[in-house]
């Protein structure tokens, strides 16, 4: 038996989403100066977001405006793919579907970030001053690499227990063919 349940962790994995949206809205430097963020920055080799090369999350701009509402949309669909809103056995379908989907692309997402860093195995050695950034140059930072790799933690975890309640659903399933016969 787990501590939590699967649609439990679900829940909060939405709310996680929903505070991160309302912080990027009203103070996004909060995010960016948190301890977490700074401690998996600094233990990966990350660049701060404070280099003019990449996404500055000190300030509100556009782009993290619509981070904010894209956080806020995924805590609400999140939320409303779990029971009591919908029936617990299309919420598990949707979710054993989802999960390594979602798993996959935030493993390669993460990669991706450690893997071309600067200074990384298919990153530049050093950084020129007249080097013009590319569009990929926005994405590795502190902030995003931590958001990225949290969120495969969590849907591991999720998935983790998936599994252990799907088997449990058979089981008692079973049971109640076996009494019935």
């Amino acid at each position: 038996m787990a501590i939590v349940s699967s649609f439990t962790l679900i829940k909060l994995v939405a709310l996680f989403h929903g505070i991160v949206g309302f912080y990027l809205i009203f103070a996004p430097n909060i995010i960016a100066e948190h301890n977490f963020v700074w401690m998996m920055g600094e233990a990966l080799g990350l660049r701060s977001s404070d280099k003019p090369e990449t996404a500055d999350f000190t300030t509100l701009s556009g782009p993290i405006s619509f981070l904010a509402v894209l956080f806020c949309y995924f805590a609400a669909l999140d939320f409303c793919m779990t029971p009591p809103i919908v029936e617990e056995e299309q919420a598990r379908n949707y979710w054993t579907r989802s999960t390594p989907l979602r798993l996959a692309l935030l493993f390669m997402f993460s990669c991706y970030i450690y893997l071309t860093k600067e200074g990384g195995l298919l990153g530049s050695k050093h950084h020129a001053w007249g080097h013009t950034p590319s569009p990929g140059d926005y994405l590795r930072n502190r902030v995003i690499f931590t958001w990225a790799f949290t969120q495969m933690l969590a849907l591991f975890w999720v998935y983790a227990l998936l599994g252990e309640e799907s088997k449990q659903v058979a089981e008692r399933q079973a049971e109640r063919r076996m009494r019935e016969e």
